[in-house]
């Protein structure tokens, strides 16, 4: 980090440990959000996506079967039990809506996409001339998204603090 020019002599030690500890709040955050794409909500969602998927395309060719081979509605066969589960399924997608867990996984993966951005933002940001009001600005716009996503923050964890540290210990390391 840059020294800059107009400074007495006795600030730059104190900006500089003002810069770093911002800094490693900000991959303190950054890393906590990033986690959260691992976060059950969104793991489940995937499931839950996928399933949809297939089992509609089982439904579509259940409608298409039965209208080929005209079943009788007493008869049995895979169309009616792919339908039954297609119904059973979309029963626990409405449970799943109505537990918001759809939402949550929404909101996990845009606070992990945002913490991305915010840690090329500030690999960026540590290169400039004096980075002190810029990373304070950045500091203010993570701390604005993990407000808005608290939700779906994941807690910490001695991983996710040991993760920060190595990515703050490299950020300052190489600017």
């Amino acid at each position: 980090m840059a020294e800059s020019a107009g400074r007495g002599e006795g600030e730059e030690p104190i900006l500089e440990a003002r810069l770093i500890r911002r800094v490693q709040q900000i991959c303190a955050r950054v890393a906590r959000g990033q986690a959260a794409r691992g976060k059950w909500q969104v793991q489940l969602q995937r499931v839950l996506r996928i399933v949809s998927i297939i089992l509609s395309s089982l439904g579509s060719a259940g409608i298409i079967a039965d209208r080929v081979y005209g079943n009788v509605p007493g008869q049995t066969g895979w169309a009616f039990t792919g339908s039954v589960i297609v119904l059973g399924f979309g029963i626990v997608l409405q449970i799943a809506n109505e537990f918001r867990i759809e939402q949550d996984a929404s909101d996990a993966r845009a606070l992990a996409e945002a913490c991305g951005q915010f840690e090329t933002q500030l690999d960026i940001l540590l290169g400039s001339e004096d980075p002190t009001a810029v990373v304070a600005q950045l500091h203010e716009q993570v701390n604005a998204v993990i407000l808005k996503y608290h939700r779906v923050l994941p807690a910490v964890t001695p991983e996710l603090e040991a993760k920060a540290t190595r990515l703050a210990q490299r950020l300052v390391k190489d600017n």
